[in-house]
């Protein structure tokens, strides 16, 4: 068993959540009685919350600070995270597995951290985690390795020895180029990219408890 250390996306591989996120900036827009074109749906779609407010400030000449538009959005769907989201399949299974062997496990997501510790408390997922990293908090996103270079440094282990467990397709490409083993999580969200995502991921697992940590 080489792995010595996890890092686990949340959206997707250890929650099922992305459903919360869908088409967020244009539902957010659509309450403020403002209809994207096609090209501004392309754009939108691929930003994080805090490089979106900036753009729709710039875009539509909003009257609200960078920090408000996050708050906004961030309650639309926080109520998801305090009440509703579950954990995918096989999770508790594995992350007990994982501690069973001393295995040292964090979190690094795109999700804001109050509604991160939220569902992961409700869940009695916490206790599993020595530290979480939020993408927002570090002003990062998953196009580049720097979240996972940062929890590397905390966690203290080798590269080789820290595998990344995530479910779509650009972090699962970062991830691989940035050289970490990978493990990469079935969602249906991410369906749409499931032979893409094969032809990079030498791991690829419908449910994480299928898994057998004496292959890693």
């Amino acid at each position: 068993m080489s792995i010595k250390a996890a890092i686990f996306d949340m959206d997707g591989t250890l929650l099922d959540s992305m459903h919360a996120w869908i088409k967020i900036g244009e539902r957010y827009l659509q309450t403020k009685g403002i209809v994207l074109n096609d090209n501004q749906k392309k754009i939108v779609g691929g930003m994080l919350l805090e490089e979106m407010s900036e753009y729709l400030i710039n875009e539509f000449n909003f009257k609200i600070s960078p920090k408000e538009i996050v708050s906004e959005i961030n309650k639309m769907v926080e109520d998801e995270y305090f009440h509703r989201i579950q954990v995918k399949p096989g999770v508790v299974e594995f992350l007990e597995a994982l501690r069973k062997n001393n295995v040292k496990m964090c979190v690094a997501t795109a999700t804001d951290r109050y509604m991160t510790e939220a569902a992961l408390k409700r869940l009695d997922l916490l206790k599993y985690f020595e530290f979480i990293y939020t993408c927002g908090e570090l002003h990062v996103d998953k196009s580049i390795p720097d979240i996972y270079d940062k929890a590397l440094e905390v966690l203290g282990t080798k590269k080789e020895e820290t595998y990344v467990f995530e479910d779509t397709y650009l972090p699962i490409t970062t991830v691989v180029n940035a050289g970490y083993p990978l493990v990469a999580v079935a969602d249906k969200w991410s369906a749409h990219r499931e032979n893409d995502i094969k032809k990079i991921a030498k791991n690829f697992v419908n449910d994480l408890s299928t898994i057998d940590i004496n292959t890693l």
